[in-house]
């Protein structure tokens, strides 16, 4: 096989059924009937730095296992005459505050991106010229440096300082009939964000997002507070969670995601309940989920809380004020930490002004 310009020319002893061409992630397949060799394929170079690779694939192959005998060979590849190009280097550091995987970060130059080692260094050689140097990973701001000028033989230096952008945490979603409220808590240090001058680190807004019976999230809302109250009117199985959005459309990890069954009945939950209560949760035994339902007579402070045999606190579900009515919440076995808990017996403690109650709960797997 000879290359002569942009045009490919096989041996006539060349013969296959398939041949895969790729040049930087962009497949082009080129297909042959088996009994007949191929005797010319061409395609577009665009001007700049490339990888080439062929691959020999047949009978459903891909191109990655040996195929028993059988064989395909390259008779020879001449490449057109090469205009030298001034060559220079861009190197850098990356750093995560908090620290991180930096090995995971993406710096993007031109249409090349490569990550850095477990240090932050990173390393390029390129055509001299002008870039523009980015730095992304998700879950933290992303940076550009903009116009590195690259000469030739010479080292440009682009340095990139990526900071947390924090993630809502502890949503909690209460039921009072079909009235969904959502609250959840927003830590990123005040002191911090008035530091910011970069501005991709400038809070905007909460994103709230919502689905229905497994189907795809969509976007609910958006607001700077840190709850939301959502009006139900068909029954079905509702999930819920929060991005907090920063400037230049940067946006965290999510929240922890909850769910809330509502089965569409309205009314009996208008009236006030005469007394405070705390109902056996259901289902009972439960995998992996379960409903706690409690009443409030008065708008009052509520603390929910999980504890395990020995004592120790859990989960936290509820500690805000709620609304008199009927209330229900999910506890899906995960901790504080949103990790799964193992099977066992759980107490969930109820605490509002005078009133106080405790229960019992299994958990099997």
């Amino acid at each position: 096989m000879s290359k002569t310009g942009k045009t490919y020319r096989y041996s006539d002893s060349f013969k296959h059924e398939l041949l895969s061409q790729i040049r930087e992630d962009k497949l082009t397949v080129l297909e042959a009937d088996g009994s007949s060799p191929w005797t010319l394929a061409s395609y577009q170079i665009d001007a700049g730095i490339h990888v080439f690779d062929w691959v020999y694939a047949k009978d459903g192959s891909d191109g990655t296992t040996f195929i028993a005998d059988d064989c395909a060979w390259v008779d020879f590849i001449t490449f057109p005459s090469i205009v030298p190009v001034a060559i220079g280097t861009v190197e850098g550091t990356v750093t995560l505050v908090p620290e991180g995987a930096v090995e995971e970060v993406e710096v993007n130059i031109g249409a090349i991106t490569i990550n850095p080692d477990n240090t932050g260094f990173y390393t390029l050689e390129l055509p001299a010229g002008i870039y523009d140097v980015i730095a992304t990973i998700d879950g933290y701001e992303t940076i550009v440096n903009e116009d590195v000028v690259v000469q030739e033989s010479q080292i440009a230096l682009s340095n990139f300082e990526l900071h947390y952008l924090q993630a809502p945490e502890n949503l909690v979603i209460v039921a009072n009939d079909n009235i969904i409220n959502l609250s959840w808590e927003h830590n990123q240090p005040t002191e911090i964000r008035k530091q910011n001058n970069i501005s991709t680190r400038e809070f905007q807004n909460f994103n709230i997002y919502r689905n229905m019976d497994g189907g795809e999230f969509e976007l609910l809302s958006t607001t700077v507070d840190l709850n939301y109250e959502d009006m139900l009117s068909e029954a079905g199985e509702y999930e819920y969670y929060i991005i907090a959005m920063y400037n230049q459309e940067n946006e965290s990890e999510a929240s922890n995601t909850e769910m809330i069954n509502w089965d569409g009945t309205e009314g009996y939950d208008q009236l006030i309940p005469i007394a405070n209560a705390l109902y056996q949760n259901s289902p009972n035994p439960f995998n992996p989920q379960t409903s706690i339902n409690f009443d409030i007579k008065n708008d009052a402070r509520v603390v929910l809380e999980i504890y395990n045999m020995k004592g120790q606190k859990v989960k936290q579900l509820i500690d805000s004020t709620i609304i008199a009515g009927k209330h229900s919440i999910v506890w899906n076995g995960t901790d504080d930490n949103n990790k799964t808990v193992s099977s066992g017996i759980y107490f969930y403690q109820f605490k509002t002004e005078g009133y106080q109650a405790t229960k019992k709960m299994l958990l099997l797997k």
